[in-house]
């Protein structure tokens, strides 16, 4: 099965930035919850911008030490102070989200991977984006009989979203259906030309 970008180990910029780590300079560490490379140290040095990932690759017997400089950016926002971004070490484009492929933390362009849903069917697009809504607007999705409202989404929100939602569900019944539809009619011509065979 290919790898996408959902199966790979990526830093974000906008969580690091709520995490204080561009304030002044600082150092720490970061976590993940999968095997592999499951967490790395940081060093940023706010008088360079320059942001130091320390990690290992590869297995428990055999591991390899990297460490890669990355510099960081900042673009001033409308409303009062900055934004943070990271400037891919290949491109130089700023980007906010990098992804480890290889052995180098990267940009999504420059690591060539795909998204997950581009690698689905457009049946299956549809009912990830169905079940997605779901859960977002349903109290219980579990139990979509009963569409109770979830607390906290204003009716005429929740209006919009359900009729999004009986949309998608049409959209999915009607694939499905054409789909055996065609199934039944190419099995129907399998028959009546093996009977013309004989």
């Amino acid at each position: 099965m290919q790898k996408t970008l959902e199966d790979t180990l990526r830093l974000d910029v906008r969580k690091l930035s709520k995490g204080g780590c561009f304030k002044r300079s600082s150092q720490g560490e970061i976590r993940w919850g999968v095997s592999g490379v499951n967490h790395l140290r940081f060093r940023y040095c706010k008088s360079y911008s320059l942001f130091k990932i320390f990690y290992a690759i590869g297995g428990e017997s055999v591991k390899q030490q990297k460490c890669q400089s990355i510099y960081i950016d900042k673009t001033s926002c409308h409303i009062g102070g900055y934004r943070n971004w990271f400037r891919c070490p290949l491109c130089f484009n700023r980007i906010a989200l990098l992804y480890l492929h290889g052995l180098t933390f990267k940009c999504r362009v420059c690591s060539s991977l795909p998204y997950r849903s581009t690698l689905e069917g457009y049946a299956w697009r549809l009912i990830a984006k169905k079940h997605k809504l779901g859960e977002e607007i349903f109290q219980d999705y579990s139990n979509v009989q009963v569409e109770r409202k979830k607390k906290g989404i204003h009716g005429k929100t929740f209006k919009k979203k359900l009729s999004k939602f009986r949309s998608l569900d049409m959209a999915i019944e009607d694939i499905l259906f054409t789909g055996f539809s065609n199934l039944n009619l190419k099995s129907r011509r399998n028959k009546s030309f093996s009977k013309k065979k004989v």
